[in-house]
């Protein structure tokens, strides 16, 4: 009697395209959010208000502009990557296992990227915060965060306001610290209206030394068929200014 046998090969492979090591996840989030990045921060809407600035007038300071834009977008996009390839990690799926206050605090502040975008006292057309609206309208629980390596840290809630399976509105506040003696309240909300039509809200009030009135601003856009925007933008103040653009692909 002969008896043959082979060691057995543990072979870890992944499917095509999914990636395995931190530097082909960080790739992959880099290629994937640097194309969100860019269109955001150029979007025709936005760069159509470069024009309008009185403080960056002129063809030379719109090229100044666009530099400064396109090296705010890639650094980025490059700090993204990271952050999504961190996530990955094996210790953030252990993380993303355990159910609590704590746990979700800290998938919350190192993901959900796009929350960093909300400007809510910008009356112009933001991509990212359209994606955010997108993927809180598909969550009935709450987000909450902090982001304490920020320039103003600030701490964040989202959540969605539901009657049974509709959606009513979507609600984002953040809440400034400086120096724990100065503080900034800022709430935006969505309010989607009707297919494709979205009323958004944006306020903020700064309590403390440096205290300022409330500011409010007023956006209403309108999703086109073919990928078309119709944004209208309004910063309500002594003198009210507007902001309306069309953008429709090529």
């Amino acid at each position: 009697m002969q008896l043959n046998y082979k060691v057995p090969k543990l072979v870890i492979e992944s499917p095509d395209g999914v990636p395995v090591t931190f530097w082909e996840c960080f790739e992959y989030a880099f290629g994937n959010n640097s194309e969100k990045i860019f269109s955001d921060r150029f979007h025709s809407i936005n760069t159509l208000n470069w024009y309008l600035d009185p403080v960056d007038g002129g063809f030379e300071s719109f090229g100044n502009r666009a530099t400064r834009t396109a090296a705010g977008a890639l650094s980025r996009s490059v700090v993204t990557g990271f952050r999504e390839a961190a996530i990955d990690l094996p210790f953030m799926d252990w993380l993303d296992g355990q159910r609590g206050f704590v746990a979700d605090l800290l998938l919350d502040s190192l993901d959900t990227v796009e929350e960093e975008s909300i400007n809510p006292l910008n009356p112009s057309y933001r991509i990212l915060e359209k994606s955010w609206w997108r993927r809180l309208s598909e969550s009935r629980g709450f987000c909450y965060g902090v982001r304490p390596f920020q320039i103003s840290p600030y701490a964040f809630v989202s959540t969605g306001i539901w009657n049974k399976d509709l959606l009513l509105a979507m609600a984002h506040m953040r809440y400034h610290y400086r120096h724990f003696s100065e503080h900034q309240f800022e709430l935006a909300m969505s309010v989607p209206l009707s297919r494709g039509v979205s009323f958004d809200v944006g306020a903020a009030q700064r309590l403390g030394r440096d205290a300022e009135a409330t500011k409010l601003v007023l956006k209403l856009s309108k999703q086109l068929k073919g990928g078309g925007i119709v944004h209208v933008g309004m910063e309500v103040q002594k003198h009210p200014t507007f902001l309306v653009g069309m953008s429709v692909p090529l």
